[in-house]
């Protein structure tokens, strides 16, 4: 997988996060008064997931074999996700923030098909195990310009990183030669 591809995979987790959470964010604005210096939250919500990896093979030309995390492996779409904040007004119209929002999964499913990721080809019957885990880190800056006592309307600046993993477990034919236990893992 190419660093431009695992980007772009990182893109899209952090814009499906971002649209998961969006709807949350009158809920967390009416639970931070605006009068007060500090504030932490947490959430917890079930998102819609959809998890598809695709490894090509670095020999030959072909490409790899999409393998869905939900219905090939039996992956639960609708996960608990956790999330925490911790916030700071270091003056009454000026904040910063940080967020962590948190994912693991793991489930091991009976292939009906044969799955090709990367040099290794999982064959159809085999029993496979999947693992993904992803962290998002959240820092933003906001400025409050229109204040009242159950309101606040403002604009904020931030980044975020998202580190992610996925692994793959079971028997396997790396490269067309030879059958064993295969653990290929992604970061």
């Amino acid at each position: 997988m190419t660093r431009a591809t695992c980007l772009a995979g990182a893109a899209r987790l952090a814009i499906a996060a971002a649209a998961t959470l969006l709807p949350l964010a009158p809920v967390a604005a009416q639970s931070a008064p605006a009068d007060h210096r500090f504030f932490l939250r947490g959430s917890l919500y079930f998102p819609d997931m959809k998890t598809t990896l695709r490894v090509d093979p670095t020999i030959g030309t072909g490409t790899g074999g999409e393998l869905s995390f939900e219905q090939d492996l039996d992956f639960n779409n609708r996960p608990l996700v956790g999330t925490g904040e911790f916030g700071w007004r270091f003056s009454p119209d000026w904040r910063v923030s940080f967020e962590f929002i948190g994912l693991s999964r793991s489930a091991t499913g009976v292939l009906d098909r044969d799955v090709i990721v990367g040099d290794t080809t999982y064959p159809v019957n085999g029993s496979l195990t999947g693992r993904f885990k992803s962290n998002i880190y959240k820092v933003q800056v906001g400025y409050s310009f229109l204040r009242r006592e159950n309101a606040e309307l403002g604009v904020s600046l931030g980044a975020h990183l998202t580190d992610f993993a996925t692994s793959l477990e079971g028997n396997a034919v790396v490269g067309g030669v030879g059958t064993g236990q295969v653990k290929t893992e992604t970061r």
